[in-house]
């Protein structure tokens, strides 16, 4: 009976273990497996601008001015006629049919026209063969907010850089950006990504030819080696606040504090 108890408890711990480390592979690893199965599946081409998490204000609103819209991605390998093709959609968008066919290379590509609505419907309807309208994440909008306390990205600067980054545990490669300046740089391990939240692709077979009538496909993505940064300033005190420093202080720097909490919901200088 003991030795049957053993046995017993032996099985769950193992089988338990089995199960855990299947959940680990499930959830937490999982999502980057699908983008490598994606990735050997098809010629990829990333749709977000910098793969990384959010810096965000106390109500986890973007700082930054993250958004989707909409642009452009070309596929040269299904392009038949690349001068015709430049030479159509410089006319939808209004650009010289030279500075379009100079973005055409070997590579895929997403062009870094923001599309008007008709635009858009144009080339749609125009139906291009190795062009598609797709979804893109940009990481900065028109006007981000708080730029001295978020900081900015930049190039790696050298391999001793690099060889730091790389003993983080995360993958970097030497063309990355990474945080140069306040919480994008203090932050850097947890917001930095592991894969892209969106991808378009064109499959290929075994030997890296394309499979024709799948078209461009896109595929979004979970990033769970990314973490978002909330921080404790309020994006309207702080608009607010930039706003008035603008236009009537010439030289000089404020902080707004929440009464009876000293959180700091807004901090600006000028200039």
């Amino acid at each position: 009976m003991r030795r049957l108890l053993v046995f017993f408890l032996c099985m769950v711990f193992l089988y338990g273990g089995l199960l855990l480390r299947l959940g680990h592979l499930k959830l937490v690893r999982g999502p980057v497996f699908a983008y490598a199965a994606f990735k050997q599946q098809v010629i990829l081409l990333p749709l977000e601008e910098y793969p990384r998490g959010s810096v965000c204000d106390r109500y986890g609103v973007s700082l930054t001015g993250e958004h989707w819209e909409e642009r452009i991605a070309i596929f040269p390998v299904l392009i038949r006629d690349k001068e015709k093709l430049a030479t159509d959609l410089g006319a939808i968008l209004g650009v010289a049919p030279e500075t379009i066919a100079a973005r055409i290379g070997e590579e895929p590509v997403c062009l870094s026209y923001r599309l008007t609505a008709g635009q858009a419907a144009a080339i749609r309807k125009a139906g291009f063969s190795g062009v598609a309208v797709v979804p893109y994440r940009e990481r900065y909008g028109p006007r981000p907010l708080a730029t001295h306390v978020v900081g900015h990205l930049g190039r790696i600067l050298s391999v001793r850089e690099y060889r730091k980054l790389i003993r983080s545990g995360k993958f970097y490669a030497f063309d990355d950006y990474v945080g140069r300046k306040g919480c994008e740089y203090y932050y850097e391990y947890f917001l930095k990504g592991t894969v892209p939240c969106a991808a378009a692709g064109v499959y290929r077979d075994a030997r890296g030819k394309v499979l024709k009538g799948f078209g461009i496909r896109v595929q979004k993505f979970v990033d769970p080696g990314r973490a978002d940064l909330v921080l404790t300033i309020d994006r309207r005190a702080q608009q607010v606040l930039e706003t008035v420093l603008d236009a009537r202080v010439s030289r000089g720097a404020a902080v707004v504090l929440a009464a009876g909490q000293g959180d700091i919901l807004a901090v600006a200088r000028s200039p």
